[in-house]
Formats: C-alpha cells, structure tokens, sequence
C-alpha cells in the first residue's frame, strides 16, 4: 500500500459531477509499413513489462474512512485489461475536427473510481486511413506532465525497429483489500500524529524560507526589483468570460506551430522560450477577445504550473508541482513591448519562486485533515467562490519533451497534443510540449462558453508568425 500525497489528493477532492481530475494527450502516428504481430506469450510478455514502468495502471484507490486521511493505492486484485485498453474508429475522411469530437466525448467522461484511473484509446482511420491516434486519459492524482513525459519516453522506440520487451524479473502481486477496520486504524493513527508533524514541516517551511531569501537579496540589483516583485504578487485577475462555472461539456483544438522560429524569437527578444508561448498565447487572447468585445482593461494572469522534480524524486509518479502567476499584459498593444513585458515579470517571479519553501508547503498538505481539504473544494465550487476569488483567468503550460522522432511498434509518432483539464472559475487551458522540432498545442475550454476553439488555434499559429516577423525585423536593423 502507498498513500497519495496531499497534493495528489487535491485532484481527487476538486471533482464534481462538472470538474473532472483527469488529464490526457492525443497521439498521432503514421501507419507503419509493416505492421508488427506478437504472439500471445510475447504481448503477454511485453505487457507485462510496460505495466511494470508505469506503477498506476494497476492500482486503485482505497478511502479511509471518515475522511480521517488521504486514500491509498493498492495494488488491484480484480484489474481487468480490457476494460482500460479499447480500440474505436473515426468515420471517412477521419480529419482533425471529426477526432476532435470524439476525443472531446470521451474526455467528458469521468474515470471510475473502483477500478485503476485509466484509459487508453486507440483511434484508426485517421487521415484518410494512412494515421491511427491514441488518446490517454489518466487521472491528475497518479501523474503530472513531467511524469508523463518521461514515462512516454519510456514506453515508444528511438528507431522504428519493433520491440519485444521481455517479462520482468520481478512479477507483479495484487495486494489483498483492506477492511474497513484497518483503513479506520489507519486514519485514527494518522489523526493523532498530525499535531507533531505539522510543527516540524513548518520549522522546515520557516528554515528554508529564510535561507531563500537570503539568496536572493544578495544583490542590489535583485534589492531594486523587490517593490515591483510585491506589486506582482498583488496583481489581481480581471473578471474575464473564463471565469465562470463550466458544464461537463468540453471543446478541443490541436495544432503545431515550429520550434525553431520559437526559438529565433527568443533570440530576438532576448528571453525564454516559455516566455515567448506566454507571449503568444497574450496576443491570441487580447485578438480573441477584442474581436467579441470583451477585453478587460487589467492585463489577464495565467497560473503556470512550474515543475519541482528533483533528482531525489527521479522517475516517480505523481505530482511535484508548483505554480507561478504570469501576468500576460494584454493591456498592451505592442506586441514587442507586451514580449519584453512578460519576460521582465517572469524573472521577477522565478526569483519569488526560488525563496519560497515549495518541497515544505507540498508535504504540509499530505499533513492536512483529507476531510477538511475535501469540504473546503466543495464549499468553493458549489457556492461559486471560486468564480469570485480566482486569482486566475486560465491555465498556460510549458511542457518540454523530446527532440527526436519517436516509434511505436515501428509507427512513427508525427504529433502529441496535450488534453488537460479545466475547473470553475478557469474555463481555459493551453497546454503546450515540444517534440522533434515542433511546439504542439493543446487548447481545452467549456463547450458552452466558447463556441469555438480551432479560432483560438489560428490565433495562436497568427500571433507565433507576427512575432518572427518582428524578431526578423529587429535582426535586419541590427545587422
């Protein structure tokens, strides 16, 4: 038995009947030229090893009861492969908006809790017949996008030579189901230790507070930035269409834009890549909600989530994740003014990032009472606080991921668009990885507050192509 962190639990404990905890991805691969068959014993086999990489595809969850602490995984007795591996089709000619629908149906589903919280899909007659896709839904609790990724790499081939992977040394063991009575024991010990290991995670929370800022303030040029630092932190979400409560309803658009010219406008601009799809996805929203009359004059603000995966958590799954406040000051009409803008307050919130106790305040939550952070999620969504007290407009994220062409069972992988997932108060997700020399993006919103999110989409390949337009312009006068 493993328990779930606290922040794991978090993704268990905002569902509702229109808030969903899990997040997925779309791949698409060609065909291969020659499809590879296994025998019963070599899929068996080769299964087998790829459940081994990824631990969650054969545990459920276990309550405690009472809400006394967070559940725990169990290795699951009654795990059923075929209920989490399906196959379905798409109708002629199988184009980008009819697997949009079907993925976005699928996606509407939530996963059961009963049985190990996955599916995967595998969608044939894409393109014409010449593409199949896999789409994978996994719930938040057991996996983030920096685990995902890693996992993925994991799992496909660097050539497209098909591979057998043979049985694991070690064989996998279900884990007997425990009673009631042992999760009660398990709840009540946790209860009475609480107290005692509240006060040392937040002696360790205080330490490592201070010892952050005393890195950062040693210089004046960081002293300098500290009042603007604070008025960032003070930066207040405006009330925008995004924030209001959702349907269990979602739209889905998927695109790829180049990595390169990403990159040759980084250079120009003189800042991160993450900045430049921060900048991108600014200019879409402040066209997107020009053209319907709905831009607020405070500049919109996106959480980022940033990972804090560490050589000590290696490969694990879960969560480790922290997340920062990216203002994207749609305020501004000057694209390049608005880049330089964004890249100026994202070094003054890595710098706030750097000094906060992030390890501290994530094993602080796996102290929390689980029926207390249960109660106070519901409490947000149902009474819509969270439409109110949001101090965000939607989600933007940045996930890296490989530079090289990747193969399953000798099918090359052209594309992999994230599905992430949206909550009240924050009907927009922008989720984007790169791979092979391509940003791939993935934009989920609520299907009955947005009527159509492939114009989010353009927006986004119009704002990318003005940008190298100016980045081109400015290395034409520097030359």
């Amino acid at each position: 038995m493993e328990q779930l962190s606290g922040l794991d639990a978090t993704f268990l404990y905002m569902e509702s009947s229109t808030n969903y905890g899990h997040v997925g991805g779309l791949q698409i691969f060609r065909n291969a030229a020659t499809p590879h068959w296994r025998t019963e014993e070599e899929d068996a086999a080769h299964t087998e090893y790829l459940y081994s990489l990824a631990t969650y595809t054969r545990r459920r969850l276990v309550p405690v009861p009472f809400g006394l602490d967070h559940p725990y995984w169990i290795e699951d007795p009654g795990f059923d492969r075929e209920f989490h591996e399906r196959f379905i089709a798409v109708p002629p000619p199988g184009d980008d908006r009819q697997l949009e629908q079907l993925v976005s149906r699928i996606a509407a589903r939530p996963l059961d809790r009963s049985r190990p919280l996955w599916e995967v899909y595998l969608i044939e007659g894409v393109d014409e017949g010449r593409c199949f896709a896999v789409y994978s839904k996994t719930h938040h609790c057991a996996i983030d996008g920096a685990s995902g990724t890693q996992l993925a790499l994991a799992t496909m081939q660097l050539t497209p030579e098909p591979v057998n992977h043979p049985m694991p040394a070690k064989r996998w063991r279900a884990d007997p189901v425990p009673t009631q009575a042992e999760m009660l024991a398990r709840g009540l010990a946790a209860t009475a230790q609480r107290p005692l290991k509240l006060v040392g995670v937040q002696r360790r929370a205080i330490r490592q507070t201070v010892n952050g800022l005393r890195r950062g303030s040693g210089g004046p040029r960081v002293r300098e930035r500290v009042p603007a630092m604070l008025n960032q932190l003070r930066t207040r979400a405006p009330r925008t269409v995004f924030n209001q409560p959702i349907s269990q309803h979602r739209r889905f658009a998927f695109g790829s834009t180049s990595l390169a010219e990403a990159r040759e406008i980084k250079t120009a601009f003189d800042c991160t890549v993450n900045d430049v799809v921060l900048a991108i996805c600014g200019a879409m929203l402040r066209a997107w909600l020009l053209e319907r009359d709905l831009l607020p004059a405070q500049p919109l603000v996106a959480m980022v989530p940033v990972s804090v995966r560490t050589e000590e958590h290696g490969a694990a799954l879960g969560n480790q994740v922290s997340a920062m406040a990216a203002v994207l000051h749609t305020d501004e009409a000057d694209p390049a003014i608005r880049i330089g803008k964004i890249a100026a307050s994202m070094r003054d919130q890595k710098i706030v990032q750097a000094a906060l106790p992030v390890h501290a305040q994530l094993e602080m939550l796996s102290h929390v009472p689980a029926l207390a952070m249960e109660q106070a999620m519901r409490l947000v969504f149902s009474t819509r606080l969270s439409d109110r007290m949001m101090p965000f407009n939607l989600t933007i994220s940045n996930v890296p991921g490989p530079q090289m062409p990747l193969y399953l069972d000798g099918a090359e992988q052209l594309a992999s668009y994230p599905y992430s997932t949206i909550t009240d108060g924050m009907a927009l997700n922008i989720t984007v990885t790169s791979y092979n020399g391509h940003l791939d993006w993935g934009i989920v919103v609520d299907r009955d507050i947005v009527e159509d999110a492939w114009a989010m989409l353009d927006g986004l390949v119009d704002a990318q192509a003005e940008l190298l337009e100016l980045a081109g312009a400015s290395a034409r006068a520097a030359s």
